[in-house]
């Protein structure tokens, strides 16, 4: 038996639900909603997210969405959209949008600022 915290709920959401079974319009809307794109759910011994769900899908409306969303993108992401083999026009989105992206844009941008 995997022990878990009160913060992560061995339960998917409903946002969880609607991305694994690829329905844009309702991810859509419980995006719109307040469904968190970053919630949390163990998954057996390590965490899922919507975006790792709709990432191991294929499915490119949702991640998307997701992203748009405020989902957190970091490298995980960006290695599991290579290894499922996702279209490169995501995985590109999801550089662009990676926590490492950021980081550098915000590197380049301090070091440009200090000259």
């Amino acid at each position: 038996m995997v022990e878990t915290s009160l913060d992560q709920p061995t339960e998917p959401t409903a946002l969880m639900v609607a991305v694994a079974a690829k329905h844009e319009e309702i991810t859509d809307y419980l995006l719109e909603h307040g469904g968190n794109p970053n919630a949390e759910m163990m998954k057996s011994w390590s965490d899922t997210t919507p975006l790792k769900i709709a990432i191991e899908s294929k499915h490119a409306a949702n991640i998307k969405l997701l992203i748009n969303a405020g989902a957190i993108v970091t490298a995980e992401e960006v290695n599991l959209a290579i290894r499922c083999g996702v279209d490169l026009q995501i995985v590109e989105l999801l550089l662009q949008y990676s926590i490492i992206a950021k980081i550098s844009i915000t590197l380049i941008s301090f070091s440009n600022s200090e000259r």
